[in-house]
């Protein structure tokens, strides 16, 4: 990666480039007029938690009806299967299977039934032993729920394409620049990394602080 010359500034710096700081990133780019650049220590995106969980995309299945986790992880669920058919990234709308042991288990099945479909799940179907194996064979247990809004998605790529989208809307991102140290002095900021010297100066136009906490009114680089 080449080294910058001379200086340039930013409103927003981003440190991380996992998923959160991606979609913060993309979000704030997005939505207003602002030079930003996100910050990642390692030589690619996605490097740590992101690139290493299940890859579910959640159907809002166990949340309290009316609750603000119900209702974001509708939203969330929805918008990226739109994503990720937008973009062409791998994903499978597969569903799941939830199941009951025992007799004992039976009421809680019974619950989340009812908070799925007070949650919006247009596809909660009771499944008999016999069902169950019709989709693992090796499952053991009494009763299940086919659960059709749960999906997979490769997050990694997802992760990338939000990349591509803060580039495209004017933003950079800069891999194998890890934040060692950060320090304020005569109404600059300066975050030292291992690749280029980052600083930042006070402006009259400023973003909320509370939206992330790498947030400063004004960035620049320099050699």
């Amino acid at each position: 990666m080449p080294e910058f010359v001379g200086n340039k500034t930013y409103d927003v710096a981003v440190i991380g480039g996992g998923i959160i700081g991606m979609a913060t990133a993309m979000a704030l780019v997005e939505r207003n007029d602002i030079s930003l650049i996100v910050l990642e220590a390692e030589s690619t995106l996605a490097a740590h938690q992101t690139g290493h969980n299940s890859g579910v995309i959640h159907s809002g299945l166990y949340y309290k009806p009316g609750s603000l986790k119900a209702k974001l992880c509708a939203e969330g669920r929805d918008l990226m299967y739109q994503f990720c058919q937008q973009h062409d990234i791998p994903h499978d709308s597969c569903g799941k299977v939830v199941v009951a042991l025992d007799d004992s288990e039976l009421p809680a099945l019974d619950e989340l039934q009812r908070r799925g479909t007070a949650n919006g799940l247009t596809d909660l179907r009771r499944l008999t032993i016999e069902e169950i194996r019709e989709h693992e064979p090796n499952v053991s247990g009494i009763a299940g729920m086919f659960v059709r809004e749960t999906g997979i998605a490769d997050y990694k790529a997802v992760t990338r394409a939000y990349g591509n989208v803060i580039k495209e809307a004017g933003g950079e991102v800069r891999t194998d620049a890890k934040v060692t140290k950060v320090t304020r002095s005569s109404g600059e900021i300066v975050l030292d990394t291992t690749h280029v010297w980052l600083g930042t100066r006070s402006a009259d136009r400023s973003l909320p602080r509370r939206v992330l906490q790498a947030l400063t009114p004004r960035f620049h680089f320099g050699a």
